[in-house]
């Protein structure tokens, strides 16, 4: 009975150093056992912004944005401060799409639609879910689509 005790009592104890050592490395725990005063503080680097350009019916925009923006994040940074006009309408599970630029709109009849490229590449992510990277190139054409 006394040696199951003592069993119990060094599982706890060394189930609470586990956790104290864990919780000190997720930075959830301080853990002062010792005070280190030649310990090297690490920061987190400084992430620049990112710079993107967006470029519709031979107009360029450029500008700056955080880094993890998508494009739709752009074009509404874009939207306020260099006047680019926009309208877009949001599909459960699909995003934003995009429904008119600078006062085109999509033609259903005509089968004409503002069509998304990343980087001279037609886009096979909506404009809501690209998460841009430094120095993109955002492209909006108009132009007849092939379903």
């Amino acid at each position: 009975m006394a040696r199951n005790k003592n069993l119990i009592i060094l599982l706890i104890t060394a189930a609470i150093l586990a956790l104290a050592i864990f919780g000190h490395a997720q930075g959830w725990l301080p853990l002062k056992i010792g005070e280190n005063k030649s310990a090297v503080k690490i920061e987190a680097p400084v992430v620049a912004n990112l710079k993107v350009k967006l470029e519709v019916s031979g107009k360029t925009y450029q500008t700056e944005v955080k880094p993890g923006a998508t494009a739709y994040n752009l074009m509404k940074k874009l939207e306020a401060s260099q006047g680019l006009k926009f309208s877009a309408k949001e599909y459960s599970g699909l995003g934003a799409m995009i429904e008119e630029i600078n006062g085109v709109k999509n033609d259903l009849k005509a089968n004409k639609f503002w069509i998304f490229y990343l980087n001279g590449q037609s886009s096979t992510v909506g404009v809501s879910g690209y998460v841009l990277k430094n120095n993109d190139v955002i492209n909006w054409k108009y132009e007849s689509y092939k379903f």
